[in-house]
């Protein structure tokens, strides 16, 4: 929505909000976790006769959901044939999970969750020129942004789990007396919930915080 033309948004986007189209997010690697400069999965410009676009080599891994996605938003290293030297630049693309030469394998993993998690594997996959998210050496940036606002809103989802768990705690404490008294009277249980009410009340005021930054754009600056 921000970078992408606005015939990409009203195809993807737009189809996505109707419940017609299913995206993932691609860009954990195996060897590169929270360190996305260290991908290896590489977008090499395409040199063929019959279309512009980009061909893409490589893996991405914990990818939730991409067994059942039409379309994923792909981070890849841009392989301009000098050995990636110095500083490395990245391209967004959107894929059609359909495309020939995307292989999955779904991962075990022991938590339980709504969506399996897979191992997707692009053989010199072809991505047209209009799959491509603004300007192709300027992923990095379109990145961050992104996850930016992934953190912020994480971080509330953490606030109010943590909200509703302390909340519990407190009420359990109340009714717990295996010896005629409470629990939540003895000072040891007390300071331990008073405890995560500090933890918790300064995390939701740096999510706050970032919130705002984010809203007014500070983070871009």
């Amino acid at each position: 929505m921000a970078h992408g033309e606005g015939k990409q948004a009203r195809r993807f986007v737009e189809a996505t909000l109707r419940g017609e189209r299913r995206p993932c997010f691609g860009l954990t690697e195996p060897d590169a976790g929270t360190n996305a400069f260290a991908m290896r999965t590489t977008a090499t410009r395409d040199a063929s006769d019959d279309g512009a676009g980009w061909r893409v080599r490589g893996r991405k891994t914990y990818i939730s959901g991409a067994d059942d996605a039409e379309q994923m938003l792909l981070v890849a290293r841009i392989d301009a044939g000098d050995g990636n030297k110095g500083r490395a630049k990245f391209i967004l693309l959107l894929v059609d999970m359909t495309s020939p030469g995307i292989s999955l394998q779904a991962q075990p993993i022991d938590v339980v969750a709504p969506c399996v998690q897979c191992t997707v594997f692009f053989d010199d996959v072809f991505v047209p020129d209009d799959c491509v998210i603004g300007d192709p050496g300027s992923g990095t940036g379109y990145l961050f942004e992104s996850l930016n606002h992934e953190r912020v809103m994480t971080s509330a989802m953490a606030c109010g789990l943590g909200h509703h768990v302390l909340q519990k705690g407190v009420e359990y404490a109340k009714v717990r007396a295996p010896f005629g008294k409470p629990i939540g009277g003895y000072q040891g249980i007390q300071h331990a919930l008073a405890a995560c009410k500090v933890r918790l009340e300064a995390a939701r005021v740096m999510t706050y915080e970032a919130a705002i930054a984010y809203t007014e754009g500070r983070e871009r600056r």
